[in-house]
């Protein structure tokens, strides 16, 4: 289970009520490989064992959330693989190369490799204005398609660096 998935079901320590996903953020802080201080691992240890480590001042499910934004931090800090990419991924259907060449028999779907949202516009706006686009979409996990009915391509700013300028494709429609 991820840390930042949400799960309604609610788990009772002898104190305090935390749904599950506040129990694994406690687990994980209170474990060796959370990489957080020794003083984080204790509160989330108090915190387990149904102990209030700030003697009231901070109602007990704030501290999680404190736990919590650490360990995102520290993960995005550390480039752990489990933080979500920052990239995006154009994808569209090239009308005029389906069903033909190496395509035959399927539909050629491109997959633009984008660095950031506003990379990805771009891309998008020339495949609106490309002309032999369709079914353009701005995706940010890395689609997969069936190689027996598609045939993909992985395009980027090296491949393909005309559709990285802005309004490359204006006039072609």
């Amino acid at each position: 289970m991820k840390l930042n998935e949400i799960v309604l079901n609610e788990v009772a320590t002898d104190k305090f009520k935390f749904d599950k996903s506040q129990m694994n953020v406690l687990h994980h802080v209170a474990s060796t490989e959370s990489k957080l201080s020794k003083e984080d691992a204790e509160i989330a240890k108090a915190l387990l064992a149904g102990k209030d480590p700030s003697d009231g001042k901070v109602e007990p499910h704030k501290q999680v959330l404190m736990l919590f934004k650490k360990v995102q931090a520290a993960r995005e800090k550390a480039g752990d693989e489990k933080t979500p990419s920052k990239k995006a991924f154009v994808t569209m259907t090239d009308k005029h190369m389906s069903g033909w060449g190496d395509a035959k028999g399927k539909i050629n779907k491109l997959i633009f490799v984008c660095d950031s949202e506003e990379e990805a516009e771009i891309v998008k706006d020339n495949a609106v204005h490309h002309g032999s686009m369709k079914n353009v979409n701005v995706v940010y996990k890395k689609p997969t398609y069936n190689s027996e009915k598609y045939l993909a391509q992985v395009k980027d700013k090296k491949s393909s660096p005309r559709w990285y300028t802005s309004g490359h494709f204006k006039n072609q429609k």
